[in-house]
């Protein structure tokens, strides 16, 4: 809408990439990612597979209100 500013970020490699749902389950890393991008209002993107290379695409609305953090 008018008025908004979006600020994206993308990030890509031509490595090994991976199985993102299997990562996901395995460690922390992504999961902490996705949670600190909502809490700033805005969506992360991860598109990899295997021999595919990994992107990651960061897209936060400056206009948005961060949320609280959560501490479980």
């Amino acid at each position: 809408s008018q008025g908004e500013s979006l600020v994206e970020i993308a990030i890509s490699d031509d490595g090994l990439g991976f199985e993102p749902d299997e990562a996901v389950a395995r460690g922390r890393g992504l999961r902490n990612m996705h949670e600190r991008v909502a809490n700033l209002g805005g969506r992360l993107q991860l598109e990899s597979a295997p021999g595919q290379g990994t992107r990651l695409t960061i897209g936060i609305h400056l206009d948005a209100k961060p949320k609280a953090p959560r501490h479980d």
